[in-house]
């Protein structure tokens, strides 16, 4: 009986818990649709969510633990009283790392499964999130879930109609769907030398509307897939250093656009893709540093008369200053002041295709400590699709930003507010897309303004 206390004497370890609870009000144009007959539009939506928290850490001498559970609940629409949707997100992470002086391997796995709300979905690019300014995506990586609204029947509309083809203001309504996801990854981390550090990687992914809600399917549909990358980074000097990055990943689509196809038609794409880029880093001062990145990216790219392999070039800067101290503790509730710039092109897969897109990605953060106990956050950014090798049949224009007030009540309390805006421009998204492009562009857009509290434990040392 005393055999797992003896065991965990042998770790240290930390406990944290800690809890955000949220009320927004929220604007999507088109309109969302009341459930319930008569038809009702919803001008202004009020949601509320409460997503506590906990992780475990523990450790010896060679080996780490890590173990994270964050469910989020929440309760959409919350005005129409008896009609509000409850949806419920849990979220967790395991890794076990094992490490000498030269070594490390890490194994680790995150899933999540849950129910979410079309409508609210629909006018917010994170799934079980209100609106992110401009998340930054891995080269190859899978589009996000919301980049457009779904197909739906709405009441008075005929079969075959689609949003924004209904002539009048159209609208999503509400309905909830069950989805999921995983992400197995394992690592290996070598240093070679003092200055040389190479790492292996793979991992296999999953994720997607569980049910194939027909509704669902184009926002959030199912894909999965293997991955692998390799590195070698090298540092030159105290100010400057190297990274060499090759990567592979290959994303299947089961229900994707047919190229050449009807409207409505589907099938199932797997579109691999390859990268090699080179990233030379440089450390203008002791607080800001400046990156660049080149290099060629290889995939299959569908056309009207077969396959082909287009090669094309990938690349980026970023632009980083911290302009105050950094916060002794770095679970801190308020960031430190400072700046991040960066463009970005790379491909990655049209979730409404299930193909090759190239986009250009902009983003901007500014964080001023005005006070001791109060920050100011300005977020921006920008997305846009390169009609290139051949005309994307689903391009996507995208822009969004937003403003975040903070107020540090306690070192383990604080409140924020602001407002976040997100609008977007894309082709072919009334129903699944085909290359013909049978469809006009349609425009969405989401304004939300919102209240926070953000209450942690004291660290519980084990």
């Amino acid at each position: 009986m005393l055999f797992p206390p003896v065991l965990l004497a042998q770790y240290a370890g930390t406990l944290e818990i800690q809890d955000t609870s949220r009320i927004d009000a929220r604007s999507n144009q088109p309109y969302t649709l009341a459930p319930t007959p008569p038809p009702r539009e919803v001008a202004l939506a009020s949601d509320a969510s409460i997503a506590p928290m906990a992780r475990l850490r523990l450790s010896d001498r060679q080996w780490d633990y890590v173990l994270t559970y964050s469910p989020t609940f929440t309760v959409t629409d919350v005005e129409l009283i008896s009609e509000s949707q409850p949806v419920v997100l849990n979220a967790g992470m395991a890794s076990i790392g094992w490490h000498d002086r030269f070594l490390r391997v890490v194994v680790s796995e995150s899933a999540s499964y849950g129910w979410e709300d079309l409508a609210y979905l629909y006018g917010t690019p994170v799934a079980g999130q209100t609106l992110a300014a401009t998340q930054s995506q891995a080269p190859g990586q899978a589009t996000g879930p919301a980049t457009g609204p779904a197909t739906v029947q709405v009441p008075g509309q005929t079969s075959g109609q689609s949003l924004g083809q209904t002539g009048g203001s159209a609208a999503i309504p509400l309905q909830v769907f069950p989805f999921g996801s995983s992400s197995t990854t394992a690592s290996v981390t070598m240093h070679e030398t003092r200055s040389v550090t190479v790492n292996v990687s793979g991992g296999y992914s999953l994720t997607g509307n569980l049910t194939n809600n027909p509704a669902a399917t184009t926002i959030y549909p199912e894909q999965y897939g293997p991955s692998a990358a390799a590195s070698v980074a090298y540092t030159m000097s105290r100010a400057d250093s190297l990274l060499t990055l090759a990567s592979a990943q290959e994303i299947t689509t089961p229900v994707g656009v047919c190229v050449g196809g009807t409207a409505g038609q589907t099938c199932r794409q797997v579109a691999p893709i390859l990268l090699v880029e080179e990233t030379a880093r440089h450390r203008l001062s002791p607080t800001a540093n400046v990156s660049a990145s080149l290099g060629v990216s290889g995939s299959i790219y569908p056309l009207a008369t077969g396959e082909a392999w287009g090669i094309l070039p990938v690349g980026g800067v970023a632009y980083t200053d911290r302009f105050g101290a950094a916060p002794h503790d770095p679970r801190d509730l308020l960031e430190p002041s400072g700046v991040r710039l960066s463009a970005d092109l790379a491909p990655t897969i049209n979730v409404f295709t299930g193909s090759p897109s190239n986009r250009v990605q902009l983003t901007a953060s500014l964080v001023s400590r005005i006070a001791p106990d109060v920050s100011v956050s300005f977020l921006a950014g920008a997305l846009q699709t390169i009609s290139f090798p051949r005309p994307d049949p689903s391009p996507l224009t995208l822009v969004n930003g937003g403003i975040d007030l903070r107020f540090r009540v306690t070192r383990l309390i604080s409140v924020s507010a602001g407002v976040q805006a997100f609008w977007e421009n894309q082709q072919n998204v009334g129903v699944i897309p085909t290359a013909g492009a049978t469809n006009g562009p349609t425009t969405l857009a989401t304004e939300v303004g919102y209240v926070a509290l953000t209450v942690r434990l004291p660290r519980l040392r084990l």
